[in-house]
């Protein structure tokens, strides 16, 4: 029998506990399958995705410290997250192109693993839903969305849990769109915008844009939605635009032949006074009866609702053609 000096036994006891919790045996958490398979190309738009997983021997895995990222947004809250895997099916496409899924668990030891597949380019898009929002609306705006589906059914949409069941008309074959005004005192944060179609068969089909809308209808405002600022525009012109319902709207003009910024006050004799109709639109015909071409415009625009309030102030410019 070989006999081993304390030095040297406690030198491969050492030896032995590294190895046995080091990364990649089996004692580590370890990815052991993916689907998508990593640098596939798949027809699928709407794949489900699929991470197994190990915690190895010394490791129980505490599912909630699981997180999953689709092309660096969080999806793990619509994944099924089991001990021994994760799967997600999203109510929306990706897009066509490079798709990247990071995992993540935060455990003993963090652990990270990165993958992307491809989706093949269709020749065609048939289906999807889209909205209008680029930033947070605000009171007056007007939320559009757009569904792309199957012709001849009945689409509805959803502002996540703050506005259910808004209807919408099929514009042409497949096509279906609907819109929503964002009213006083509306409040909602990061809310996904959902679809339901009944086909003419009866068939229930859900969609979700993958775009996030938040609402803050706080300040009481006027919108100018034509002419655009700094629009060039004949003498006579149109002005459109949109505030609470049957509020009396004021717009007050200036002359600059400088091309500097003009400036007035709401007790300005000359302004124009209009009432807003039931849905808080309002026109006005403006025009100059002599044509000077580089002359601007500075317009200054307030609303007085039907409580007395007083919107906050805005102003505006164009330049005659």
């Amino acid at each position: 029998m070989i006999k081993l000096k304390p030095l040297l036994i406690q030198v491969l006891f050492f030896i032995a506990v590294l190895v046995a919790s080091t990364p990649g045996t089996a004692s580590a958490f370890e990815i052991t399958r993916v689907v998508p398979a990593p640098d596939s190309s798949i027809d699928e738009s709407r794949p489900t995705l699929y991470v197994y997983y190990s915690g190895g021997k010394n490791e129980t895995i505490d599912t909630d410290r699981i997180k999953l990222k689709l092309n660096g947004t969080d999806v793990t809250w619509k994944c099924l997250v089991m001990p021994n895997c994760i799967s997600c099916t999203t109510s929306y496409n990706f897009p066509a192109g490079k798709n990247t899924i990071i995992f993540t668990y935060e455990g003993t030891q963090p652990f990270r693993y990165e993958w992307s597949f491809v989706i093949n380019q269709k020749e065609k898009e048939t289906e999807g839903l889209t909205h209008n929002a680029k930033s947070v609306l605000e009171e007056g705006d007007m939320l559009e969305v757009e569904l792309k589906a199957q012709p001849g059914g009945k689409a509805s949409f959803d502002i996540g849990s703050f506005k259910k069941n808004i209807e919408m008309k099929e514009a042409q074959p497949g096509v279906y769109k609907g819109s929503y005004v964002i009213q006083r005192f509306d409040n909602a944060k990061d809310q996904e915008i959902t679809s339901t179609l009944v086909t003419s068969k009866g068939e229930k089909i859900s969609f979700a844009s993958q775009a996030l809308v938040s609402i803050k209808a706080i300040f009481f405002k006027v919108k100018i939605l034509s002419p655009a600022p700094d629009a060039l525009v004949d003498n006579y012109f149109d002005i459109v635009g949109r505030t609470r319902p049957n509020s009396k709207v004021s717009i007050a003009p200036t002359m600059n032949f400088h091309g500097g910024i003009g400036t007035t006050s709401p007790q300005n004799s000359g302004a124009i006074e209009v009432m807003s109709d039931d849905k808080g639109f309002f026109k006005v015909h403006f025009g100059f009866p002599i044509k000077v071409s580089g002359m601007n415009y500075t317009f200054y625009v307030t609303a007085i609702d039907e409580d007395e309030n007083r919107s906050f102030p805005m102003t505006f410019h164009v330049k005659l053609k």
